[in-house]
């Protein structure tokens, strides 16, 4: 009986969260398909072209959220199911402030070296 009790918990809040990840998802993938429509309509064709090579590094940057973010929400949550607050607040703190390093780090290296970054994710800086 206590086995059926934690299953039905478990599949209440699966569904809660799942909705909102599906539509966080469905948004972010739109995003990119809108951008394109509009770079290619106000802007042209080969600025739509500009917009697709830098797509690799978007994947990047994301991946590189995703990982600290979710990891570190995990873990904060395991800490937060031990009690322990001061830990969990620890994790949360470096997990946002990491963030934070790093896109500070990308958008200086992507301002000091624009021509060396087009020419690695593309044949061409043109």
């Amino acid at each position: 009986m206590q086995f059926e009790r934690n299953n039905k918990l478990i599949k209440s809040k699966f569904w809660q969260y799942f909705f909102p990840t599906v539509l966080s998802i469905f948004a972010s993938n739109m995003a990119v398909v809108v951008d394109a429509l509009i770079v290619s309509a106000l802007l042209g064709v080969e600025a739509l072209s500009g917009l697709q090579i830098i797509f690799p590094f978007i994947c990047f940057v994301n991946l590189l959220c995703w990982m600290i973010g979710l990891g570190g929400s995990l873990i904060c949550a395991s800490a937060k199911a031990r009690f322990d607050e001061d830990e969990a607040n620890k994790i949360f703190s470096v997990a946002v402030m990491s963030i934070l390093l790093i896109g500070i780090v990308i958008a200086i290296i992507g301002l000091m070296f624009p021509n060396t970054i087009i020419g690695f994710l593309s044949n061409s800086p043109n």
